[in-house]
Parts: structure tokens; C-alpha cells; sequence
């Protein structure tokens, strides 16, 4: 807090994102919860809620940021500047109500954040132009990370700068060790002795015709009784492959993320990969979400309106592409009395049924009673309880 962010170090250049794992792990956090539906509800009389799309900040969540970014793509920005520099900041434009219209995007790497004596924060930020604009906590989205303070967050990349570093030298060396080929993985042996120009057009005839990736598995033909004796990989090899799958493991901890979202099936089996993919929302992808709702709430929304309505990702969608799944929770709710056909309906994304009556309607297993009736309390009564006669004692 107080200092100019370091682009370098916070990954504002394209460094840490050229690293596949890195860049695959913030890109499926921050899409994945920019994919998600979040909705401003207002509460209407107790366990009753409606789509508050009357409120100008429903727009900004849902249809567009601002008049040229829409509302996907400011969010998915949020969450990556989020992850990167631990911070994402966005000026609030104002209608003449106090009522924000519009988010605008701003460079983390030109903000600077003061707390005054009273714990008011102040927001210092510098402009591509020059000099510098002081701005309240009313001109500022801040939506900030796990940090040490309420205002700022740790950056992953300038945290863990070395782990990353150590990934990015690993891609750069086997990309240059693919590339040459098979010049680095065997020798040739000719019967007479050569001279340093023969040497030096076979190596060069040799490299040409099959080194790279490009001429891989191309039968070798050789000539004047040489020999080719390919070289088996080294231990050295051998642990460099496996330091390289272990930065995959090093990168899912930086990020907090299960090892399969980063593609390694290693350890992933048909019944644990279930369970993996639950601790992916619950443990990776909610935090952020309610770091983003509370963020809406306190910052987007007087106190008024944060007693009449808040923000709420919807978790549900995350679950749109396994079509079973979401066929068997609407089944559930139906059956259990919870959703009417036409809930069920609205939830995978289809209109309701014409006969509004039928639609409407709730189901209930025919042998449930109120708990708190006189049969309950007697053990069950009509209903076949241990301290009542069953229907069928009833009727003999």
C-alpha cells in the first residue's frame, strides 16, 4: 500500500502469461466466473427475492460495462487483473442521483492506494497524459484479493515470481532442445578420418535433412558405411521431465486450483475426479465470487439499497454443460415439492408451459405430512407412524 505497482514484477508485460500453465489457470478462473450469471436481487417480504433490473447496476453486471465493453468482458478483465497484481480497479461514472451508470478499466500499474487516519482510502492514479488525479472511494471499484490489508492483495506472479520464472526457462529450454533435433541425440560414425570441412558438411547435410521437430521419424539413410547410434535419455532427461510436471503441481497451488483444470490426469481417477471438480467451485472459483458480490454491495450501492437488495453469482450455471446433472437436480426439486414445472423450466433455459395452471403447480409425495400436525406428533397417525393405526389396520 502507498507504492507504485512494478509492471514487470506484476506480470503487466506478457512474461508470466506466455507460461501455458499460468496463462491456462488464470484464463479458466476468470472466464469461468465472468461466464456466470450475477444478478443484483431485491428482497420482497421474507424468503422472497426478484431480478432487481430496474437499478442501473444490473445493467453494468449483466449487459454492458460501459457503452463500448460489455458486461462479460469487464468482469473477465477484473478477475485476471485481479489474480496478476492482486488488485483490479475501475472508475465509477455517476448519474446526478449518486447512482453508478458505467465501469471504465484502469491500469493497476498506475494506481496508487493512501489510507487516511480515519481508514477512508484514497486512490492516487496517473494517467497516460502525465501527472497525477486524486480520487475518492466513491470514484473506485477496488476489487482486491487475499492481502494483507481491506484495500490491497497479494499479486501471484510478483509473490511467486520465481516459481514462474522456473516454468517459463523449463518451456524456453525444450522448445530449444525439440528444435534441435536430433543433433543433441546420437552420433555418427564413419570408418576413415575425416577432415574439418567434411565434418563440418556432414554435420550440416545431417542436421538439415533430419534434425527438428519437423523431420521426426523420417527413416535415416546413410552412406560410405557410416553408423548412426542414437543416445538414451539421461537421468538429467529424466528429471527434467519430471521437474516440468512438477511445476504444473506448483502452479495449481499458486492458484489454488485442482491439478486437472491444468490438464495433468496423473492423479485423477473416475471416482475422484467428481470430487475435484466440486473443490474447483467450491474452493477455487466461490472466493472470488464473493469477493466480487461484496465489492458490488459496498461499493456500487448505497447503504439504503444494501439493505433492500445485494449480488449473487449464479454457482448453478457452472453445471449448464453436464446436461444430466442438471436434469437430475430439476427432477429432485420437482419430486420434493420445491420447483413447479415451470421453475424447472426457466432453469434449463425454456419457456414456460402454455396452461399457466399446470405450470404452476407443485408436486408432493402423497405420504408426507406436516410435522408439526397433531398425527405427527401422535407418531404418525393416519399416515402409518409407529403410534398410529396404518391406513390398512384402519380399513380391516
Amino acid at each position: 500500500m502507498g507504492k507504485w505497482m512494478d509492471s514487470t514484477a506484476a506480470g503487466h508485460d506478457q512474461g508470466a502469461m506466455a507460461y501455458t500453465a499460468y496463462f491456462s489457470g488464470v484464463m479458466q478462473i476468470s472466464q469461468s466466473l465472468a461466464s456466470v450469471a450475477c444478478p443484483l436481487l431485491k428482497r420482497e417480504g421474507e424468503m422472497k427475492r426478484r431480478h432487481w433490473t430496474e437499478h442501473p447496476v444490473y445493467n453494468i453486471l449483466n449487459s454492458m460495462a460501459n457503452p463500448w465493453v460489455n458486461s462479460l468482458k469487464w468482469r473477465e478483465a477484473c478477475f485476471m487483473q485481479k489474480i496478476n497484481w492482486g488488485n483490479s480497479y475501475s472508475y465509477i461514472q455517476r448519474d446526478n442521483y449518486g447512482r453508478p451508470t458505467a465501469v471504465y478499466l484502469l491500469d493497476p500499474a498506475r494506481m496508487r492506494t493512501e489510507v487516511k487516519d480515519s481508514g477512508e482510502p484514497v486512490y492516487i492514479y496517473r494517467p497516460k497524459k502525465g501527472g497525477e488525479r486524486t480520487l475518492s472511494y466513491t470514484e473506485i471499484f477496488n476489487l482486491s484479493g487475499f492481502g494483507p490489508d481491506a484495500y490491497t492483495g497479494y499479486s501471484m506472479i510478483s509473490n511467486f515470481k520465481e516459481a514462474v520464472k522456473l516454468g517459463l526457462s523449463q518451456q524456453s529450454f525444450s522448445n530449444s532442445f525439440i528444435d534441435k533435433g536430433v543433433n543433441s541425440s546420437g552420433m555418427l560414425i564413419h570408418p576413415e578420418t575425416l577432415s574439418e570441412k567434411a565434418k563440418t558438411n556432414l554435420k550440416a547435410s545431417f542436421g538439415g535433412e533430419y534434425g527438428g521437430s519437423g523431420n521426426a521419424g523420417r527413416v535415416i539413410v546413410l552412406e560410405e558405411g557410416m553408423t548412426y547410434t542414437p543416445f538414451s535419455m539421461s537421468m538429467a532427461d529424466a528429471e527434467f521431465l519430471a521437474s516440468r510436471v512438477f511445476q504444473l503441481s506448483e502452479i495449481a497451488r499458486i492458484l489454488n486450483m485442482p491439478l486437472h483444470k491444468l490438464k495433468d490426469l496423473t492423479h485423477a481417477t473416475f471416482s475422484n475426479i467428481e470430487h475435484q471438480q466440486i473443490e474447483w467451485i467450491t474452493d477455487t472459483l466461490r472466493p472470488d465470487a464473493e469477493r466480487f458480490e461484496r465489492a458490488v454491495d459496498t461499493q456500487l450501492m448505497s447503504p439504503i439499497e444494501r439493505k433492500k437488495g445485494y449480488a449473487q453469482h449464479d454457482m448453478n450455471q457452472l453445471q449448464r454443460g453436464d446436461m444430466k446433472t442438471v436434469m437430475e437436480t430439476q427432477r429432485i426439486g420437482r419430486f420434493a415439492g420445491l420447483l413447479s414445472a415451470d421453475q424447472a423450466l426457466f432453469a434449463i433455459g425454456m419457456n414456460p408451459m402454455e396452461d399457466e395452471e399446470i405450470g404452476k403447480r407443485v408436486w408432493q409425495p402423497s405420504n408426507m405430512m406436516n410435522a408439526a400436525s397433531e398425527a405427527a406428533k401422535n407418531g404418525g397417525g393416519a399416515a402409518g407412524g409407529a403410534g398410529g393405526e396404518s391406513e390398512i389396520e384402519q380399513m380391516v
